[in-house]
């Protein structure tokens, strides 16, 4: 799974920046959502791209055991005293300061406020974790750069095989999907993920550029998924704005709230799907094919604009 995020992530970073895997053999297999896992892994290692910028640089990941004991000082207080699979994702950026380090994982913080993120792309990938009865702390490399480890509990009893792939996934057909969410992180991923299902994606982290790319080619795409809290403009309002140009479009929101509208909020907007984040490909993925199933398929055959 970690070869195959890293195949997919290659193929988006800029040549200046490598790639380096160390990744042990002959592991036993962790109980994990296989598709789940494949996030987080491609929101740190996004999240080190990032962290890099426009510099070369290098993203290591590493994969290995990790023995743990009940004396051990876990950051979870219910960490379970076994064997665990530690992976570690460091670069060679500018590091993280002291001062953000407690908040880091925290919903809506955020250290790139001048690029628009919502720091959500950490935050789904520590709930994520936690649900699999792990943890993940980050940290400074003493050479530079940040480190971010994630600890993952062994199965009982686990074969040291691989486990296969998720074969029952809906997969696509080729239908163009206008994705919008301005978390980068989160939108680069769930593209990336995606279009392995078969769909084309195209991908906008603000959602004023969004628009206008619809507004120039409303029939150019066969479905829409938006972020609900986001600046200028909300997912329901993007949603309401679509859907006059488009009334039958397959409009599908995420949300990080339990309650993101109201009912008549929501049928005003002519929503219908709302799901939550943290956004799992499977659940996604079903949401995506009912959607299409019930929509009628655009008869433009034109590129969308491509994001500048």
């Amino acid at each position: 799974m970690i070869r195959d995020a890293l195949s997919l992530l290659r193929a988006t970073l800029p040549p200046d920046i490598a790639i380096e895997a160390d990744l042990a053999a002959s592991l036993p297999s962790i109980p994990a959502n296989l598709t789940q896992m494949h996030q987080v892994i491609l929101n740190l290692c996004i999240n080190a791209a990032q962290a890099i910028g426009d510099q070369p640089g290098t993203i290591t990941v590493r994969l290995l055991r990790r023995p743990i004991r009940a004396a051990d000082a876990d950051p979870r207080e219910d960490a379970a005293p076994c064997e665990h699979l530690q992976i570690e994702i460091g670069d060679t950026g500018h590091g993280l300061k002291p001062e953000v380090m407690p908040r880091l994982f925290e919903p809506f913080f955020t250290t790139k406020a001048d690029s628009g993120g919502t720091g959500l792309g950490l935050t789904v990938a520590r709930r994520i974790v936690h649900e699999h009865g792990g943890w993940i702390t980050a940290a400074n490399n003493p050479a530079g750069g940040a480190l971010f480890t994630v600890c993952l509990p062994v199965a009982e009893n686990a074969a040291t095989e691989p486990a296969p792939a998720a074969s029952h996934l809906s997969q696509g057909r080729g239908e163009r999907i206008l994705l919008v969410d301005d978390e980068p992180t989160l939108a680069q991923s769930l593209r990336l993920l995606l279009e392995r299902l078969g769909y084309r994606v195209f991908a906008y982290e603000n959602p004023s550029q969004a628009l206008s790319a619809f507004w120039l080619a409303p029939d150019d795409f066969d479905l829409v998924i938006t972020d609900m809290e986001m600046p200028e403009i909300g997912g329901l309002a993007l949603g309401e704005k679509i859907l006059s140009l488009r009334p039958k479009l397959p409009v599908i929101l995420m949300s990080g709230f339990a309650a993101p509208a109201s009912d008549e909020e929501l049928r005003r907007s002519g929503i219908q799907r709302v799901i939550p984040k943290p956004v799992t490909l499977s659940s996604l993925g079903d949401v995506i094919a009912r959607s299409l199933g019930h929509a009628k398929k655009s008869a433009g055959k034109k590129e969308p604009p491509k994001r500048k």
